[in-house]
């Protein structure tokens, strides 16, 4: 048991690794699904963005799930239910389970599913979910706290890509604006004063 958890923490440091090595949130997302699914021994996971305001999570990225996705509202199906709650939740038996999704377009339904938020200065900003589709394979307390923590480290990261993307975003403008204003101010006929600016 001590070895198992050796090794676990031992993957979950250089799952950390990898993900602080990627600059494209996209990427970041893509590598938390896929290492989250197998470090658990999962059949497949995703990753959801939680929208607070307008209370829905919108999907980020999956590992072997169909690419198709739609909005969750808070409280509908697990990833809801721990964007509402901000706590883990554990659904041993998901298809018999009241508060499973129904327009989920899987068939059959996973057997059993973990769902953790990821939680950025105290608020819930994505909701990671792995699914096992085998009824020998479900998830117990040990999987809830190991997926809790890889979604701490996660949550640094994501914080880390979302300002280097708000950076870019914000050179890029400044960038924009600087040429534009270079423009206006080189020419003194006003109709190529309005070319420019449109």
């Amino acid at each position: 048991d001590l070895r198992r958890r050796g090794v676990r923490q031992q993957l979950l440091l250089e799952i950390s690794a990898r993900m602080n090595m990627l600059q494209h949130p996209e990427e970041v997302y893509a590598l938390l699904c896929r290492e989250s699914t197998e470090l658990l021994s999962a059949d497949c996971g995703c990753l959801y963005w939680n929208d607070a305001r307008q209370r829905t999570l919108y999907r980020l990225a999956e590992y072997n799930l169909p690419e198709d996705s739609f909005p969750i509202a808070h409280g509908e199906g697990v990833i809801g239910k721990v964007a509402e709650s901000g706590e883990a939740l554990l659904v041993e038996e998901y298809a018999a389970w009241p508060g499973r999704l129904r327009r989920a377009r899987e068939t059959p339904p996973p057997y059993s599913a973990l769902g953790v938020p990821v939680l950025w200065q105290g608020a819930v900003q994505a909701v990671l979910v792995v699914f096992s589709r085998r009824k020998e394979r479900t998830f117990s307390n040990e999987d809830k706290d190991l997926l809790a923590l890889l979604a701490h480290l996660a949550s640094g990261v994501m914080a880390n890509t979302r300002l280097l993307e708000q950076e870019s975003r914000q050179r890029r403008l400044s960038d924009s604006l600087r040429r534009t204003t270079l423009m206006l101010n080189a020419s003194l006929e006003l109709e190529q004063v309005y070319d420019h600016l449109l």
